[in-house]
């Protein structure tokens, strides 16, 4: 959606080429919440890793470490998929790989270290959730036998030193820092980012994201228990840096010269193609036609293995991240692009900004259970659709799981409002009576939970990306709720699955 300029705001940004200072350009206005007051002066919760970690970066906090293997793992072929709902494709960006290789670690080191039982517990923290094109990435672990790991990683870079210095480690074409305060561990892909780090361990973290007042609300609405294997948090200086100028026009620079790099990929490998003794340079592929006379080209090169590098981001599969790229200086029309995006983000967002957190539990063996907790939502659709149909915590009865066996590899629980059984009642009652010759009368005792369970194996019919979750996928999006059912039902119902509904009334 666009918004038209005002006259009167066009009028405050500047009309000719001359640079803009970034500092000077104003990000989203929206307040925080009052956490202060909200902990009506008590202490609040406390997680010490989080004090280690800057208020303005992603977080995630690791109770049992060993679950990050886990995560690192592609799972079952079915969940495995879930990327496509999000990506709109299925491709695998080997992120696992490449952000161990920048960490200066290979898969094996990690299993090593992390079934050795060195790591009590671990956090790592991020300054954008650009993994994909580029992100840097700083871990922070309790280790139980220091002397250990410091000989472990002198085995890993025999060069370096391990002490109260910061160790440099050879990771592929750019280093890993490490660093080892006590029975903490640092490593980071950034030096930067591992000294603001190091800063707030020497400050007893002083303004950090765990000795905030908002995280310590936070944590007394969702907590740390003895069952939490991962807790990833969203503060509210976090998505105010992400809808900020510095990041928002930072990355429109790298996706631009992304696009700019994959084209001139192409054109080298058509150039290859046509003639394989073919120099390849941007001049060469100008000259012979490849490439337009006006592209702006300036600052990219070809090797002859047709990978092209950009003097300012790098290559297409090692991109420099947004802190290696920092934005000085902007355009007039880089500064009118976000100030278009900041009307129609204040639009929505006009109140607060709403911190969010997500905690993963063991609930039993074998068994995991997410939770979350977010602050007074933005008006919107969706949510009041959710509002509608499941019961709230200030009307549900308490929601019956079954256990199943064997265990599937998704188990979706509901408790269904009594409007939505209404609804379903009064939708099915026509074809219920007609398929089962009993009366619709029956349907008024469902309720209130309903359970499917899916269990994993190749489909039958396949649609899309061949999974319930590719209906949400990009070439589903044209469609409307009727027709995306079809492809979700079909590919779920040709899946091992059961569907469980409560009763009022069991004869």
């Amino acid at each position: 959606n666009t918004v038209n300029v005002q006259e009167d705001e066009e009028e405050d940004l500047p009309t000719n080429n001359e640079p803009i200072d970034i500092n000077s350009v104003e990000g989203v206005k929206v307040q925080s919440h009052p956490f202060k007051k909200m902990l009506a002066g008590k202490r609040g919760g406390h997680l010490e890793l989080a004090n280690y970690t800057p208020h303005d970066r992603f977080f995630v906090y690791l109770g049992k470490p060993a679950t990050l293997e886990r995560m690192l793992d592609a799972g079952a072929p079915f969940i495995a998929s879930v990327g496509a709902a999000l990506t709109g494709n299925s491709l695998n960006y080997g992120l696992e790989k490449r952000y161990l290789k920048r960490l200066g670690m290979e898969r094996e080191q990690l299993h090593a270290i992390l079934k050795s039982g060195l790591i009590g517990e671990m956090a790592l923290f991020c300054p954008d959730l650009f993994f994909i094109d580029g992100t840097d990435l700083t871990v922070i672990a309790k280790v139980e036998q220091p002397g250990l790991i410091n000989g472990l990683f002198k085995l890993l870079n025999p060069q370096g030193e391990l002490s109260d210095s910061i160790m440099k480690m050879a990771a592929g074409d750019q280093p890993a820092y490490v660093a080892l305060r006590g029975n903490l561990l640092f490593l980071s892909t950034n030096r930067s980012e591992l000294e603001k780090s190091l800063k707030l361990q020497e400050t007893d973290g002083k303004n950090s994201l765990g000795e905030s007042d908002e995280f310590r609300y936070m944590l007394t609405k969702l907590g740390i228990t003895n069952k939490t294997r991962g807790y990833a948090y969203f503060s509210d200086p976090f998505v105010r840096r992400l809808v900020g100028p510095k990041v928002k026009i930072g990355q429109l620079r790298r996706i631009l010269a992304k696009r700019q790099m994959e084209a001139l990929t192409a054109s080298g490998m058509l150039a290859s193609i046509d003639d394989p003794e073919t120099t390849l340079s941007v001049e060469r592929l100008r000259a012979k036609g490849y490439i337009p006379n006006d592209c702006r080209c300036e600052g990219y090169d070809l090797d002859q293995t047709g990978m092209v590098h950009s003097k300012a981001y790098g290559t297409l599969n090692n991109m420099r991240t947004l802190i290696d790229s920092p934005v000085e200086t902007i355009t007039s029309q880089e500064a009118k692009a976000y100030a278009e995006y900041l009307r129609n983000y204040s639009s929505y967002w006009r109140r607060f900004f709403d911190p969010i957190a997500i905690r993963l539990d063991e609930s039993a063996p074998q068994q995991l259970e997410v939770s979350t907790f977010i602050l007074p939502l933005v008006d919107n659709t969706i949510y009041n659709a959710l509002r509608m149909a499941l019961e709230t915590d200030r009307t549900a009865n308490t929601l019956a799981v079954p256990k199943l066996e064997p265990t599937p590899v998704v188990k979706l629980s509901l408790n269904l409002s009594e409007t939505t059984w209404q609804n379903i009642a009064e939708t099915f009652s026509e074809i219920f009576t007609s398929y089962t010759g009993t009366s619709a009368a029956v349907l008024d005792d469902l309720g209130p939970s309903m359970h499917l369970a899916i269990f994993d194996s190749d489909p039958i019919i396949a649609l899309g990306s061949g999974d319930v979750f590719g209906a949400f996928g990009a070439s589903m999006s044209g469609m409307n709720t009727e027709m995306m059912m079809i492809p979700i039902a079909l590919s779920m119902f040709t899946r091992p699955c059961s569907i469980f509904i409560e009763t009022r009334n069991p004869e």
